[in-house]
């Protein structure tokens, strides 16, 4: 009867003592454990629990951070750049109209200039004629034996 007795104490027993072992296995975690050699140490979960929250709150002040900085920047953007948009589409308008009239000017410039040069061409071109003809008139004259000094055909 005895041994049946510590049969059944046993095999009721099992089940609380794995039981145990999960438990105490949390504990354990729950507590950590300090280093030893060839091993880091294992933090208590409170004090992990502590490092979450901390990264928690840095994470939050920079989302808010940067919740702030896009709303001023989308604030900025919506506000100023409609404004400089204009300015720069009424920059462009003004150079392009610049650019026209800068082009109309060259235009009218260069036609003087083609008036003039091609009134000197004529001018130089009869210049040059009348030289050559001149020219070819004292040759003439050369040929003929005739003195080329207008007093000598006198006498």
């Amino acid at each position: 009867m005895l041994v049946g007795v510590v049969t059944a104490a046993h095999r009721w027993s099992v089940p609380f003592r794995h039981a145990w072992g999960r438990v105490s296995d949390f504990l354990d975690d729950w507590r950590g454990e300090p280093a030893r050699d060839g091993r880091d140490a294992i933090p208590s979960f409170p004090a992990r629990m502590k490092g979450l929250e901390e990264t928690a709150k840095a994470l939050q002040a920079a989302a808010d951070d940067q919740r702030h900085y896009t709303h001023e920047l989308s604030h900025f953007a919506r506000s100023d750049l409609a404004g400089r948009l204009q300015l720069v589409q009424a920059t462009l308008e003004q150079q392009k109209t610049d650019s026209a009239r800068d082009v109309g000017e060259l235009k009218a410039g260069l036609a003087r200039l083609d008036g003039r040069v091609t009134s000197h061409r004529r001018r130089n071109d009869e210049q040059i004629r009348l030289l050559q003809e001149a020219v070819d008139e004292l040759r003439a004259r050369d040929r003929h034996g005739r003195a080329t000094d207008p007093d000598q055909e006198q006498t």
